[in-house]
């Protein structure tokens, strides 16, 4: 999907991450896998950390394969990552905010 157009991700992904194809399959997983690759810090990506927090949250092992990235910027990492869709960006962080202040 990330070659997809604008439009189509997001008749895909919809407005609630919850509702997203990702978190309902994630929902039926007993354990999820995380590629990593050297050119791209996945933990900058935050659909990435939406789902391993997700997957984490579900008390899913998760399982960490491939290269570490060359380099690593704490600032874009976790929480502070970006979605190349803004709108995107505020969904997830709104969606983490809410889930995270019922624990």
């Amino acid at each position: 999907p990330q070659t997809w157009e604008p439009s189509e991700l997001c008749a895909l992904l919809g407005r609630n991450p919850y509702m997203s194809p990702f978190y309902i399959a994630l929902t039926g997983a007993s354990r999820v896998v995380a590629v990593r690759n050297s050119n791209l810090n996945m933990y900058t990506r935050l659909w990435c950390v939406f789902e391993l927090w997700s997957a984490h949250e579900q008390n899913k092992p998760v399982k960490v394969v491939g290269p570490n990235p060359s380099s690593i910027d704490p600032g874009e990492t976790g929480y502070s990552a970006r979605c190349s869709n803004e709108g995107d960006t505020r969904m997830l962080r709104r969606a983490i905010d809410v889930r995270g202040e019922k624990e």
